[in-house]
Formats: C-alpha cells, structure tokens, sequence
C-alpha cells in the first residue's frame, strides 16, 4: 500500500514537471519575458534587472527562479535601437526539473506624435530543461540499519532521465503615450512564434504560441501622489491568467534627494473560467535611479490542501544609468 502511495505521488510529481514553467507575479519588473518591446523601454542609458522568486517557502526546499537582464539603447542615424540579453533559471524542489533561458532581443522606437511612441522588438533564444531525480529517495531506500532513508542504496525502477532543447522566437509592440499629468501604454506580444518541439520525459509535445496583452495608466494626484493600475493577460491553448491590480506611491520630497517613491500594490492572480490563485501585495521604494521592490503571494483559492505551494515570495532589484544621450541644440553666444 505505501509502495502504491509512493508511485502515485511520483506520477503526480512527473505530471508537474511537465508543467511547469517560468513566471514570476512582478510581470512588470520581469519586462523581458512579458514583452519583447519591453527591450528599451526606460528612460535612461541602460538598465539592469534581477528578479528572484521563491514559491513554496512553508517547505524546506521552494522552488527558486532568477531572471538576469540588461538592455540598452543604441543611437543610429539619430534614431533609437534597443538591444536587451536575459538569462532566467528555474530549479524546482529536491532538485528534480531545472529549466534555463537564455535570450536576445533587438528592439526600435519610433515617434508617431512628440507625445506618443512605438516600439517594437524581436526575440530569439533557446531553452534547456534537465531532470534528474538525484534529489529523491524511494521506499526501498530506506536503511533499517539507521532509520533514515539512504540515496545510496539502489532501486530497482526505472525512471528515464531526460535533456531537452529548443530554440524559441518571440515578437511584441508596445504603444505608449506621455502626457505632463499622466502616462498610458498598452502591449500585445506573441512567444514561441516557431511552435517549437520538446522532447521530453519520453513524450513529443508541439508547444503552441503563448499569447501576451498588457497595460497600464499611470496618473499623478496632487503632485505627490501616484496611482498606477496595471494588468496582464495571458493565455496559451484553452489555458488562461490574468493579473491585475494597482500601485500608488508617495513621492518623497526631501531636498537631499534626487527623486525618491514610496510605494504600495494590490493585485490578484486569476484567469476565465478556473479560480482565482492568488492575492499579491507588493511594497517597493524608487531611490534616485534604483527601484526595489518586495512582493508576496498569497494563496485564495480555497485548495489550501493541495496548493500549499502557491505562496510565494519575490525580490526585484532594478537600476538605471541615467540617459548620457547629447541632443543637438543651438546654444547662443556673443559675436567678436
């Protein structure tokens, strides 16, 4: 009976494994894998972004996710082109699935108005998914000698260990207006374009094309506050999630510092026709070109049983190196 129990919960585990992807609730600091078009967009010279995520935290061992990237802006015949690189890794519990990102991106803006801007970009990359199951013991690992379950004793299963590769392209666009008292931008953004084939756990799967739609409005109030709902849509075959909500942030107005925000959010993790997920509360501080921010995931789908895994906590540390960009401009001076 306990053998049978054992190889439920192992089935259940490779039916996970499967699943699994990356994906991080602070989808805004985590641009790059919301948007190709997202490569760029900054004011500034260029940008580095490490996110971290770890789910699961009520066990002894929660998945972890790290997303890496930088992008930067190139000037070429007085106009924008963008370039970006990411590297993102994904290691589930006890060590079992490890899924690895690397990607480039290539990105232009263009101005339709002096208030409102384009940008597109192009990604191309490739992902890695290893298994193993090093990091398990089974029943006939048991030791009786010492009580304790040995990884070194043999077993006499047969588990398949499985490497998997793919190349994987992504597309986005992004329109965003500016205005003195409040900022729009909307997105829409298509990944794994080439409908890639994974090889994997002995299954030939054709991964379908992952649809993307994001937006936001940022509005100041009274000078020193800042309301800013945000939200994004996802969904791949009849598989949806949408995470929306809002910040607002107090700007700080001591004279010793450049710019500096305080600020607080409020958001929910759901999708059409399944429950919702998750509550996420953030809070973060903008400081001069530094923005960090802390979230955590709360579960409220009422399956506390079976998704103990589903709170979460991130940490998003981003800098930005001001814009070193010279415009051409006329400057007057005496005639001799």
């Amino acid at each position: 009976m306990i053998r049978l129990i054992h190889t439920i919960l192992l089935m259940l585990a490779c039916n996970f494994l499967q699943s699994q992807t990356i994906h991080f609730s602070q989808i805004f600091s985590a641009s790059m894998i919301t948007n190709p078009a997202n490569c760029g967009n900054f004011e500034g010279d260029w940008r580095f972004t490490d996110l971290i995520r770890s789910q699961g935290n009520n066990f002894t061992d929660p998945y972890k996710t790290n997303l890496i990237s930088f992008d930067k802006h190139f000037r070429i015949n007085n106009q924008q082109i963008n370039s970006s690189i990411y590297f993102a890794n994904d290691l589930s519990a006890q060590n079992t699935l490890m899924i690895n990102q690397f990607f480039f991106t290539g990105g232009y803006q263009t101005s339709i108005t002096t208030k409102s801007f384009l940008l597109f970009g192009l990604q191309a990359g490739y992902v890695l998914k290893n298994s193993s199951l090093s990091g398990l013991t089974l029943p006939e690992q048991f030791d009786m000698s010492s009580g304790q379950f040995n990884s070194g004793l043999p077993y006499s299963e047969n588990f398949t260990f499985s490497n998997s590769g793919y190349l994987d392209f992504a597309s986005g666009v992004i329109w965003k207006y500016k205005h003195e008292k409040f900022e729009t931008e909307i997105g829409a953004a298509v990944f794994q374009l080439n409908k890639p084939r994974e090889n994997f756990m002995n299954n030939s799967n054709e991964l379908q094309p992952k649809y993307v739609i994001h937006g936001s409005f940022g509005k100041k109030i009274k000078g020193v506050i800042y309301l800013k709902p945000q939200f994004c849509y996802t969904w791949i075959n009849h598989s949806s999630e949408l995470i929306a909500g809002s910040n607002i942030g107090y700007r700080l107005t001591q004279k010793s510092m450049k710019t500096a925000l305080i600020y607080l959010g409020v958001y929910v993790r759901t999708g059409i026709a399944r429950n919702n997920d998750s509550a996420i509360l953030l809070t973060g501080l903008e400081l001069n070109n530094w923005n960090i921010c802390f979230s955590y995931d709360y579960d409220i789908s009422g399956l506390h049983s079976i998704t103990s895994r589903s709170n979460a906590v991130e940490l998003s540390v981003v800098y930005i190196r001001p814009n070193t960009f010279l415009n051409n401009k006329t400057i007057p001076c005496d005639l001799y």
